[in-house]
């Protein structure tokens, strides 16, 4: 059972998650895709981390779309590398504004939902 400590970390991370993908949007529409490249797989890597930890409490928390939210994301976030992949800028580009970014940030939010019900009980 994680403790404070730990779901304030996760809580942490998932800030600089989202400021990582508003980097990298930030780069696309200026044109850069080969130069975000590591910062989107270190984000990938942040996010499995997150949900990784997740899977021993995911039955603790109150009700929730976590697991619909997580799955929507490893999607979108599977076309991306294959975007990146075929250096496809402008799907990469619409796949970051209109599909990971928003649901990176709702996804965000109902995990930050559960953690605060999960660490006040």
């Amino acid at each position: 059972m994680p403790n404070n400590e730990v779901t304030s970390g996760i809580v942490d991370l998932l800030s600089t998650i989202l400021e990582g993908l508003e980097h990298i949007r930030n780069r696309l529409r200026e044109g850069h895709l080969a130069d975000t490249m590591y910062l989107f797989e270190d984000i990938t890597r942040a996010f499995y981390s997150i949900n990784n930890s997740l899977e021993p409490i995911i039955s603790e928390l109150p009700e929730n779309q976590l697991l619909s939210l997580t799955d929507q994301l490893i999607n979108i976030m599977e076309d991306m590398t294959t975007a990146y992949k075929q250096d496809d800028i402008e799907k990469s580009k619409a796949d970051m504004q209109f599909l990971l970014l928003p649901g990176f940030k709702k996804w965000k939010i109902e995990l930050e939902r559960c953690l605060n019900i999960y660490n006040a009980s």
